[in-house]
């Protein structure tokens, strides 16, 4: 039970990585193909790289002798203590931000869904288009097309971009 708990934690330490710099560098950036394959990547290294073990542990290496933590000169067993807060400190903090973006995401769903639910949708060839009058429109999310209502699909910019949400789906 404590190695797949870590595993989990250090899948977690390693995704809000990933994500992070995603977040910072790619997102909005034209992209699309590269931002595509490094969000699959993080999932496929988020997942990979727990796994890999390094031999490197520095506040157990010299037991006994003095450690050095943030420019601080500590003696072993207090150093040892300081960086195991440290950890679970950053644990704690890694822990509390991934359920904050899992939060938001379920509710960002979960809207979506109401949205869908409230709106006229129609069955159509592999995918729902539902028709709804919300900002943002057209987007889709899975097997969902959100589509402004009234919009003539058969309108030529209106077909690219149906065209277009549907290379999404």
């Amino acid at each position: 039970m404590d190695s797949l708990l870590s595993y989990f934690i250090r899948s977690l330490l390693v995704s809000g990585l990933l994500t992070g710099y995603y977040v910072l560098a790619l997102r909005g950036k034209r992209m699309h193909g590269f931002n595509r394959f490094y969000l699959l990547a993080s999932v496929a290294l988020a997942l990979v790289l727990p796994l890999i073990r390094i031999g490197w542990d520095p506040w157990r290496a010299h037991r006994g002798a003095s450690h050095v933590l943030g420019g601080m000169q500590l003696p072993g067993a207090a150093g040892q203590d300081a960086a195991h807060l440290l950890i679970r400190i950053s644990i704690g903090l890694c822990t509390l931000v991934g359920a904050a973006l899992l939060t938001s995401s379920a509710i960002r769903i979960i809207r979506l869904y109401r949205l869908k639910r409230r709106s006229f949708c129609r069955s159509m060839d592999g995918y729902d288009l539902v028709e709804t009058d919300a900002p943002g429109t057209p987007f889709s999310f899975l097997r969902n097309l959100f589509w402004r209502q009234g919009a003539d699909t058969e309108d030529a910019v209106n077909r690219k971009m149906l065209a277009h949400e549907l290379a999404h789906i």
